[in-house]
């Protein structure tokens, strides 16, 4: 029907392809001696650290867009710590528009503001 716009079709999740070099991840330097860090991590998968003997693993490594996010610690046990929470949010966007109808200097004007 002419004059009458059309809903865009719903988004939909593809899986990421994103991946995170596991074999690059240090351990903690106190009481750490390695981690459970997979040498190719996909993206969302999660490691931590291999604590000496006497030592408890805290926190996780995490693969985020290519990047292993994370700084876990190894505690002795028995040790006092004091744990803050820090909420992280991390994401992309890639948009594709189709400009083959507009004038160069809209389609800079249009990204200028965007930006």
């Amino acid at each position: 029907v002419a004059g009458v716009l059309a809903l865009p079709p719903a988004c939909q999740m593809r899986p990421s392809r994103t991946r995170c070099n596991g074999s690059l991840v240090e351990s903690p330097a106190r009481g750490g001696l390695g981690t459970t860090c997979a040498g190719v991590m996909r993206d969302g998968h999660q490691c931590k650290p291999v604590c000496r003997s006497g030592w408890e693993p805290l926190g996780l490594y995490s693969c985020i867009s290519g990047r292993v996010w994370g700084e876990p610690a190894c505690v002795k046990d028995g040790e006092t710590l004091t744990v803050t929470r820090l909420e992280k949010v991390a994401g992309t966007l890639r948009i594709k528009l189709d400009l083959s109808g507009v004038p160069m200097s809209a389609r800079v004007n249009a990204h200028l503001d965007a930006v």
